[in-house]
């Protein structure tokens, strides 16, 4: 049993940067539980005391009985677990959406220093349901489970000890039974939670990545006639998980009425045998403070064999976090003297080859050039060829099988891909736009830039009098992906945002797709001039859609020839 839950420790640990916040939760907890307890179990003595004074005194007897004290106490009570509930709901919930926020922020770094090979075969959808759905997953574990069960544990053995004092010490069998038979659902809970919480949890996945996938291509299932099909499909999923999730709400119901009558029998249990054991005038009322106490218990104790059933969903969640986040990482940033130094080539491959798993032919193959500082190249050639794997090899997004690789003589080997990332401006043929405005967009390439060097960046991109037209100029909204753009005028957007960057080598991937002829010329005279002096490599199906280059290179089927 304790095996599958070694997937939680790494997510518990995170709670020792927060160790004050979870503890005063836990303690307001307590505070809240112990004050619903003390209010149950004394407004019982005092209702059942009163009683027994007026029947003494209708029977000729002048009993004495303050009521102030109890009253009092139970308007403290009363008001202390109003107050305690509303400050543990903010400081339990402020604690728990701190932790899914920093396991989320860890999450997406750490998925981003993993290799682009590895990131390759992750399907968008999936990493979605992994940085959203199983993330959510693990609050499960402060705000239902540990805090819970802490609490549980030190209430039982508070009250324990208290009727033990003020009633008698037979009342410890009632309340360990309680805790026994307690103790018991909950590990019966977490032993039948985790097949059916692995089970849910991965139908709820298939649902999200069906979902997801179907809109994305909604156009192409539309075109192809298969959304309806795709639609039966997807509903047919969405049917077996809303059975799975009405199955587990059933059996979670079961558990909390068998949870909350064990909870009532240790009650009655208590006032039979304090009207057996206690003896004197006020034994009637002690035993009605004893039972109706433990009634107070149910505030805390039927959710605990809930929460653990479902902790078979956060484990399997944790599970498939690990699973992602285990593997190789890029190494660490460092760049040694013997690594990078003085260069004369700003780019040289000497016998390059890449290959992607489970493809017999290389998507490169010795692969060899250079190019000089200063100098601009250009690769033409088809689709396929292998522009795109040679422009994610430049830019350190994938490995060379073989072969040695220079950028800026930092040998690609030996330095972290993103010390020559820095260095280097990459205009790839699907760069992101973000919902932001046009200046946010521009300065992800320089955060530290003006509104002059954007305003120049634009002029050379051919935007600059698109972007003064707008409502709000650069800080103008652009939408999603750029949809309040053209395609073309999101593309310079892209490669205006690289221009920012000024770059010791510029790698341009279809710079001009998108543009009319007029717009095309006038954005390679800029760029002509923005590329004195700077090394170039322009990649490309015709060398008629690239700017000025000093040499053509041909690349056919993952090998290089002269043009």
């Amino acid at each position: 049993m304790t095996r599958p839950l070694r997937a939680l420790l790494p997510y518990a640990a995170l709670l020792r940067g927060r160790r004050g916040a979870a503890v005063t939760g836990a303690l307001l907890l307590l505070a809240t539980v112990v004050s619903a307890v003390a209010l149950l179990g004394l407004s019982g003595w005092f209702i059942t005391a009163t009683g027994i004074t007026a029947l003494a005194w209708a029977a000729g007897s002048r009993v004495v009985f303050d009521i102030f004290l109890p009253g009092s106490g139970i308007r403290f009570f009363a008001l202390s677990r109003t107050v305690a509930r509303y400050f543990e709901r903010l400081r339990q919930h402020a604690v728990t959406l701190d932790l899914l926020a920093a396991l989320r922020t860890a999450v997406f770094a750490r998925l981003a220093r993993r290799p682009a090979a590895t990131l390759a075969g992750l399907r968008d959808s999936v990493a979605l349901d992994r940085l959203t759905s199983d993330v959510d997953a693990i609050d499960n574990l402060l705000l239902r489970v540990l805090s819970p069960l802490l609490v549980a544990l030190l209430l039982l053995a508070l009250l324990a000890a208290a009727l033990s004092w003020l009633a008698t010490p037979w009342m410890l069998l009632p309340v360990a039974t309680l805790a026994s038979v307690t103790a018991l659902l909950c590990l019966l809970a977490l032993r039948a939670g985790m097949r059916p919480g692995r089970a849910l949890r991965t139908r709820a996945e298939w649902l999200h990545v069906r979902i997801l996938e179907g809109m994305s291509g909604l156009a192409e299932l539309r075109a192809a006639g298969t959304l309806h099909r795709h639609a039966a499909r997807t509903a047919a999923r969405n049917a077996a998980l809303a059975g799975a999730q009405r199955q587990r709400a059933h059996r979670l119901a079961a558990l909390e009425a068998i949870s909350a009558t064990t909870v009532q029998l240790a009650g009655i249990g208590a006032l039979l045998l304090g009207l057996t054991v206690i003896d004197g005038g006020m034994g009637a009322a002690i035993s009605v403070m004893a039972a109706l106490a433990i009634l107070g218990c149910a505030e805390i104790l039927p959710g605990l064999p809930q929460a653990l059933y479902r902790l078979g969903e956060t484990q399997t969640a944790a599970s498939r976090l690990n699973a992602l986040l285990d593997g190789p990482l890029e190494a660490t940033p460092e760049a040694t003297a013997t690594a990078c130094g003085a260069h004369d080539h700003a780019l040289r491959l000497d016998g390059v080859t890449v290959r992607y798993p489970h493809h017999p032919r290389p998507a490169l193959a010795d692969i060899t050039f250079a190019i000089v500082r200063g100098e601009r190249v250009a690769i033409v050639g088809a689709s396929g060829c292998g522009k795109s794997t040679l422009l994610q090899l430049i830019g350190g997004l994938y490995p060379a099988e073989a072969g040695a690789m220079t950028v800026l003589g930092c040998a690609a080997d030996r330095v972290h891909p993103a010390h020559w990332r820095r260095r280097c401006g990459v205009l790839t043929q699907h760069s992101e736009i973000f919902a932001a405005s046009v200046a946010d967009n521009l300065r992800l390439g320089a955060p530290g830039a003006d509104d002059a060097a954007l305003w120049a960046a634009l002029h050379t991109a051919v935007l600059d009098d698109v972007v003064a037209a707008l409502p709000e100029g650069l800080g103008t909204w652009v939408g999603e992906h750029g949809a309040r753009l053209s395609g073309g005028q999101a593309r310079r957007l892209a490669l205006a945002r690289v221009l920012l960057r000024d770059p010791d080598l510029v790698v341009l991937d279809e710079p001009a797709t998108g543009l009319d002829a007029d717009t095309r010329t006038t954005l390679f005279a800029r760029l002509d001039a923005w590329l004195a002096g700077r090394s170039a490599l322009l990649l490309a199906h015709d060398p008629a859609a690239l700017p000025r280059a000093d040499r053509v290179l041909r690349l056919v089927d993952g090998r290089l020839q002269n043009a």
